[in-house]
């Protein structure tokens, strides 16, 4: 269990949000056979963008252009470690959250 008052009396900073491959992603058809190609080039992927809140605050509502921000600046970041350029994405709230509000 975390320690929220040394946490606290530490100072540090609020975590930014995460954006990270799904541990348990949408099973996809992959589309492309090509041989070399990237995992990001043969299937849809299924990433999540968590937000965090301390248990004493309400959780975050971040307005549709705050979550595409986000994503654009989390996306772009993660490109910028591979050898692709730009991705074409989607976005959307999770109609049916596992861990409840």
């Amino acid at each position: 269990e975390a320690d929220w008052d040394t946490f606290k009396a530490q100072g540090l900073q609020r975590p930014s949000p995460v954006f990270a491959a799904n541990r348990y992603p949408y099973q996809l058809p992959e589309h492309s056979q090509k041989e070399g190609s990237h995992a990001w080039q043969r299937r849809a992927q299924h990433w999540i963008l968590w937000y965090f809140h301390f248990p004493w605050e309400d959780l975050a509502d971040p307005t549709d252009a705050q979550i595409e921000r986000d994503v654009r600046k989390k996306l772009q970041a993660l490109l910028d470690t591979t050898e692709f350029t730009h991705a074409d994405y989607i976005w959307y709230h999770n109609p049916s959250m596992s861990v409840p509000e």
